[in-house]
């Protein structure tokens, strides 16, 4: 292995892979995003209901 295959993360994995890869993280971060969506609706919604107590 040379310098410049330890650098390159990537290097040693087929297309395949790292499309796998890159499609499994953007799925992951989707994730994430809807679920603080949904936590920022919850946290408005019992702010609201605490308001009108």
């Amino acid at each position: 292995m040379t310098t410049s295959d330890e650098s390159c993360p990537t290097c040693g994995y087929s297309d395949r892979d790292v499309h796998s890869r890159r499609l499994q993280l953007e799925g992951e971060a989707e994730r994430r995003i809807e679920r603080a969506r949904m936590l920022g609706k919850l946290f408005r919604f019992l702010r609201l209901t605490h308001l009108f107590r």
